[in-house]
């Protein structure tokens, strides 16, 4: 889900997803005003780090992190720009880090698009959810070298290049 729909019909599509047993992602934006989102049903919130911010109130991403899963979110994915992302799994754990290759940014209009599309690809074919999110931030930095957004979404061939690499990084 993003946080296009209003929080009414995301929570519902949110709610009937988690009684089918899916997993569920909600990609908050755009955060819509003067509406906190409703994480009760959210396996995985991906935000930006002004959305974390403007939900949470920290501007430290893991302790955004912290204070979303402590409203009910199961794990938080915060998306660092160039930095990568980090991923936090559950209240008392570590956040993990995800690194984003350093490339030189034409476009990133598409980047958290790509993000979130490729990583619920991936756990939609079983991948874990930390390889999933580090195989969605190769290819967003990837997408960010080029001009436009669904244009620069990485091929079939790249993102099989992608996947086979982070077989071999992490066998």
């Amino acid at each position: 889900m993003q946080g296009n729909l209003s929080g009414v019909v995301t929570g519902a599509c949110l709610q009937a997803g988690r009684a089918k047993g899916l997993t569920t992602i909600l990609n908050a934006s755009p955060l819509a005003a003067g509406e906190p989102p409703e994480f009760a049903n959210v396996d995985f919130v991906i935000v930006n780090e002004g959305e974390a911010h403007a939900i949470s109130g920290s501007r430290e991403p893991a302790l955004a992190a912290a204070r979303i899963i402590g409203s009910g979110a199961r794990r938080v994915i915060v998306t660092l720009g160039s930095r990568g992302c980090l991923l936090l799994s559950g209240i008392n754990a570590a956040p993990v880090y995800i690194e984003a290759p350093k490339v030189s940014a034409i476009d990133t209009s598409g980047a958290g698009d790509v993000l979130c599309g490729i990583f619920a690809g991936c756990l939609a074919r079983g991948v874990h959810p930390q390889r999933a999110i580090r195989i969605a931030v190769e290819a967003s930095a990837l997408a960010v070298t080029r001009p436009g957004t669904l244009s620069s979404c990485p091929t079939a061939d790249e993102l099989s290049d992608l996947i086979k690499t982070s077989e071999t990084e992490h066998a």
